[in-house]
């Protein structure tokens, strides 16, 4: 009689080893393992974000070991069917060129003012302040309403002209009357810097920020607040023993159990489980400062192109730190959805900085959240000449 397949050598082993899986399966479950990361790398998707974080360093300046080469392609070569090269040798990081100065113990490098090198086929544009921006007088003139952006390097505009940033984009629209005839004339600051990270931003509001005598804050968020290279400033700052400047940071270390002499691999390691807490603690301490001063802050939530539903999906991890923080958050994620190939906006194939088109996208995006809030276009932007005519007693 011919025997069935679990009869035979070969069958009983296989059943085996199904079994086997079976039960190591249940036991991870029943240790508590997140149902949801287990099934992400079954299914390849936690190495497939992987991947894609090495590949975006180098859009972030990331200044970590996931942004060293991988050889001249990407082991993946197709994401919305276009194939993803490393970028070549001579393609330039921020830090490794002329446009900075490091000069600051914290945020360690800074834009240097009045640097116009040539960054990415664009010059790079940094005034006498020292912002990616056009020229403003450090002195805020009576009648204008000032409002101070920070963030990495989107905001920054790699690879673009100063005038071609969404941020200025939409400095032009107001001036224009877009959102109604304001009471003050508006000046949007650029205080974006590639590559800075959560606790570098904070420092950028806390400490750099009040010298331009602000009126209210945006704070622009990006993948690089929650990708995998997200505790990299910090490492460094542990790996050089420098100060960390702030309670929350060294609460988190404390946290983390790390002590003097590890590796940078264990730093981030150990910094990984408190990246949450840390962007809360950080994004509390932004929300205090600003309170103290008296400003408004609003969350600007900004993607790359081609990557609005990745960066989505890291915020919505995120979801009770930053939306619970009683401080509005307007989102651009879906800047680029609906306007065909993504990788079209990207400056390289290697390089996911938007292009000026790309740029534009965000602009008209931004305007249309302000359309659809006009309370916190008012936060912003202050009053209208309607809202105040007739009513001042100045």
């Amino acid at each position: 009689m011919k025997r069935i397949a679990t009869e035979t050598a070969s069958g009983a082993l296989v059943m085996t080893m199904i079994t086997m899986g079976a039960m190591f399966l249940a036991w991870l479950f029943m240790s508590g393992l997140d149902q949801r990361g287990l099934l992400k790398a079954v299914t390849g998707e936690t190495a497939r974000r992987r991947m894609f974080d090495a590949h975006t360093a180098g859009y972030y300046e990331d200044l970590i070991d996931a942004g060293q080469r991988q050889g001249k392609r990407l082991p993946w070569e197709n994401i919305n069917g276009v194939k993803h090269i490393s970028p070549p040798d001579d393609w330039p990081k921020l830090h490794d060129t002329d446009g900075v100065l490091w000069d600051e113990p914290f945020q360690r490098f800074r834009l240097r003012p009045g640097s116009n090198i040539e960054y990415k086929g664009a010059p790079l544009g940094v005034n006498d302040l020292g912002l990616r921006d056009r020229p403003y007088p450090l002195k805020k003139s009576d009648g204008v309403r000032r409002v101070v952006l920070v963030g990495s390097s989107i905001l920054m505009g790699s690879g673009v002209s100063v005038d071609e940033v969404f941020e200025n984009l939409i400095e032009d629209r107001i001036a224009s009357g877009r959102f109604g005839a304001r009471r003050e004339k508006i000046e949007f600051l650029n205080l974006g810097v590639a590559g800075y990270r959560i606790d570098q931003l904070v420092d950028v509001v806390v400490r750099s920020s009040e010298r331009f005598d602000p009126d209210a804050v945006v704070m622009v968020l990006n993948d690089l607040m929650v990708n995998s290279n997200w505790s990299r400033h910090l490492v460094w700052m542990l790996e050089e023993d420098r100060d960390l400047r702030y309670e929350h940071l060294d609460e988190v270390v404390a946290m983390s159990g790390i002590t003097k002499g590890m590796s940078s691999v264990e730093y981030a390691k150990r910094l990984a489980p408190h990246r949450d807490e840390l962007i809360t603690r950080s994004l509390r301490r932004v929300r205090a400062w600003c309170e103290e001063k008296g400003l408004p802050l609003v969350f600007l939530v900004v993607p790359q192109p081609g990557m609005s539903g990745v960066l989505q999906d890291r915020l919505m991890s995120i979801d009770p730190p930053l939306f619970s923080l009683d401080v509005p958050v307007l989102s651009l994620l879906d800047a680029y959805r609906k306007h065909g190939d993504a990788s079209a906006y990207w400056l390289k194939p290697w390089d996911m900085h938007p292009t000026s088109e790309g740029h534009a996208l965000l602009a008209e995006s931004w305007s249309r959240e302000l359309e659809a809030r006009p309370e916190i276009t008012d936060l912003l932007l202050g009053s209208t000449s309607e809202n105040t005519s007739g009513g001042d007693d100045d």
